[in-house]
């Protein structure tokens, strides 16, 4: 595709995180997408704190808009996030028509369900024909919780009667045989989309250090329980006592002080290192300097960071998931990385064991884990996907 007059317009729902994969789905497609397009709108609402590091992180075609769903979101917070969600669209719709951008060669990308429903709505009311491609990054949809299925639900039912032009959900979520049955029953037209790992920067490199580290590079949060990373490490150092062994804690997070409260009190304080928030740019020096990576998050461990980890020749153990059922093709068992039944935390410590004892089988299963990576989620066959979609999106009868 080359580039084409229009005006690529990316929004997000919330206050990203400052880490995370979403986070970096959002602006490595406003950097990737660039050279194919004149400009890009970028809508958030985030917290000032986070907006720093937003406006360090645009292409320079690029404009970051903080946007606000009412003009105080406490009035209203007893109503829920759908009805923050609702407002949120209606005054995006509102700013794109002062702009006079709601019937030029334009094109929406928005990162997140509901509000992408609730945008369709209000372009069905506004008589608007900006095509809209909504980006799914959730890590479950159907067994989750009953809000969160019913909130998907009911996105899909607008996707499906408000003629939604592209609905794209990750290769990784788990459940996604499922979803990808019911978009076909409410013909709903879709697409599955992976993270894309810079595979050329994010690439093995000799290691420096002598000490066995284990790596943990998620949020600290409930979600990805660190806790349970700890309980872990705890009985791996007591069956290695007197050896240079260190966790990582690298990314910040609401639990992060009652994380390094719990190291303090399982006395293994001087084991563990606690780095806080690394941008997106260093961790690839992390990744090398481990020799394993762990995810012991009882719901999901597919984001990007294992990704990346696994470009970088990194043997992967991780919890399998609460939802798994075999449609996450990422980590197969054994050959590129372990997958352990959730919450056996004997087994856990079983397989770090092996990989700390055999340094053959840690290169081994590192490459295998680099060539799936470079096979199946390399950045430019994303990056190509991407501009495939914006060239269909683009060309639609009814745009003009």
């Amino acid at each position: 595709m080359k580039k084409k007059s229009l005006t690529l317009i990316q929004i997000t729902d919330h206050c990203l995180a400052e880490i995370g994969g979403s986070v970096t789905l959002f602006f490595d497609l406003s950097k990737n997408l660039s050279p194919f397009i004149d400009k890009q709108l970028l809508f958030v609402t985030s917290s000032p704190k986070n907006m720093n590091i937003f406006k360090h992180s645009i292409s320079s075609n690029s404009n970051l808009y903080q946007i606000h769903a009412v003009h105080s979101y406490k009035k209203i917070r007893f109503l829920g996030i759908p009805t923050f969600l609702f407002l949120y669209a209606f005054n995006l719709i509102r700013i794109l028509r002062e702009l006079n951008l709601e019937n030029n060669k334009n094109i929406v990308f928005v990162h997140c369900v509901l509000l992408g429903a609730f945008l369709l709505f209000w372009r069905k009311m506004f008589g608007i024909k900006m095509p809209v491609l909504v980006i799914d990054a959730a890590s479950s949809h159907f067994r989750s919780g009953i809000g969160t299925c019913i909130k998907n639900i009911i996105s899909l039912l607008f996707f499906s009667l408000l003629n939604c032009d592209k609905y794209s959900f990750g290769a990784d979520i788990n459940d996604v045989k499922r979803l990808t049955k019911i978009v076909k029953l409410l013909r709903i037209n879709y697409d599955i989309h992976y993270y894309g790992i810079d595979t050329d920067y994010f690439k093995p490199s000799e290691k420096t250090s002598d000490q066995f580290i284990i790596l943990f590079p998620h949020r600290l949060d409930a979600y990805k329980q660190p806790d349970l990373a700890i309980k872990i490490f705890q009985q791996f150092i007591n069956n290695n006592t007197g050896k240079d062994i260190k966790l990582f804690f690298v990314g910040g997070g609401p639990e992060y002080y009652k994380i390094k409260k719990f190291v303090i009190l399982s006395n293994i304080e001087d084991k563990v290192i606690f780095f806080g928030y690394v941008e997106q740019s260093k961790m690839k020096s992390f990744y090398n300097l481990s020799d394993v990576f762990i995810g012991t998050s009882l719901k999901s461990n597919y984001g990007l960071a294992i990704q990346e980890a696994m470009s970088c020749a990194k043997p992967v153990v991780i919890f399998e998931g609460e939802f798994f059922d075999d449609d996450v093709d990422l980590v197969e068992h054994g050959l590129d990385g372990f997958k352990v039944k959730n919450g056996d935390i004997n087994e856990f410590v079983n397989h770090i064991q092996l990989l700390y004892e055999n340094n053959d089988l840690r290169k081994v299963i590192g490459i295998n884990a680099r060539n799936k990576i470079i096979k199946k989620r390399s950045k430019n066959n994303i990056i190509k996907n991407y501009v495939k979609i914006m060239n269909e999106l683009y060309n639609k009868e009814d745009f003009d």
